[in-house]
């Protein structure tokens, strides 16, 4: 899987006032951008077939989120 965090999900630029150079905002990553999609998913399956929510399984929820993410992320370079 890839290591890339896929940089910044949505990066912007501020320009400067009163003379200071622009303020850069970087954001969260794409990674990170990636398994909170993968995430809601899941928990939005989840509690549509159980009818309700599940805290115990999150963590694999999130593990699994972040698989997904860094395939998109290695796919995206190919």
């Amino acid at each position: 899987m890839s290591k890339s965090d896929g940089g910044p999900a949505f990066p912007r630029i501020e320009p400067g006032v009163n003379g200071d150079g622009p303020t850069i905002y970087f954001g969260m990553t794409l990674r990170d951008y990636f398994a909170a999609k993968a995430m809601q998913a899941f928990c939005m399956g989840h509690a549509r077939i159980n009818d309700e929510f599940n805290p115990t399984i999150y963590p694999m929820f999130a593990d699994h989120a972040y698989l997904i993410a860094d395939a998109m992320i290695a796919e995206r370079a190919k």
